[in-house]
């Protein structure tokens, strides 16, 4: 869906290479699950689901607004499509233990934190790229 998104805005996805910040955000899972809890994952779950229910319509209507419908599969399922994934994870966590729940908020909060560090990255490197395009202020606003 990614894919065919950035193609209505001509673009591609090996004209984004992946930031250091998009990488922490995914690869410390990798030490949550095999060094903490794999329950703990459930922090990460949340977070996505969480942004995607709570701001995914938004953004999906900044970006057809400035780039059309075509543009926006990827925000318009996930917006969608995340209000019964997000229930689906809470009523999964109301079987942890304390301690689990713990892992999961410590896990989510650290996610967090990630995610805006990706999103301020990600805004930063749109912002030095100004020149290259001028579409980058409207990619801007939809970041």
């Amino acid at each position: 869906m990614l894919a065919r998104d950035l193609k209505a805005l001509n673009y591609s996805v090996s004209d984004f290479p992946e930031l250091p910040e998009t990488a922490s955000l995914y690869q410390v899972q990798y030490y949550w699950i095999d060094h903490v809890n794999p329950i703990s994952f459930f922090g990460y779950i949340l977070c996505l689901e969480g942004i995607a229910v709570q701001r995914g319509k938004e953004i999906y209507s900044t970006v057809c607004k400035f780039h059309g419908e075509k543009a926006g599969l990827f925000l318009k399922v996930h917006a969608n499509e995340d209000i019964e994934h997000l229930a689906k994870a809470l009523s999964e966590l109301e079987r942890c233990t304390a301690e689990e729940k713990s892992l999961v908020l410590e896990n989510l909060k650290l996610s967090r934190s990630l995610y805006c560090n990706m999103l301020t990255a990600i805004k930063e490197n749109i912002a030095s790229h100004k020149g290259v395009t001028n579409r980058s202020s409207t990619l801007s606003q939809a970041v």
